[in-house]
């Protein structure tokens, strides 16, 4: 990942969990998901969760994604929106994600 790519990542990641704190969300209550073909992401995950003390089975890691900049709708919902649901499901998060 470019320079420039991890430095948005990094930036969104940290608007993302300022909002998250801001909303009072519970660890317990957050699904971290992580491309681990990416050690950017891996890393950024791992520090995330270690910080806000996410539990294990919060984090969902997705493996042989497109690697775009963009994609269109139906792809992202059959690689990364549906396997997401799919496993939130299956660790009986539903209710709580």
């Amino acid at each position: 990942m470019s320079r420039l790519h991890s430095g948005w990542l990094l930036c969104l990641v940290h608007a993302w969990a300022s909002s998250i704190s801001f909303a009072g969300l519970a660890p317990e209550n957050v699904a971290v998901v992580v491309n681990a073909d990416s050690p950017a992401s891996v890393a950024v995950a791992n520090e995330y969760v270690k910080l806000r003390g996410i539990p294990a089975a919060n984090v969902i890691t997705l493996s042989k994604l497109s690697h775009v900049e963009q994609m269109p709708v139906d792809k992202f919902r059959d690689e990364i929106l549906g396997p997401v649901l799919k496993m939130i499901e299956e660790r009986g998060l539903t209710l709580q994600i």
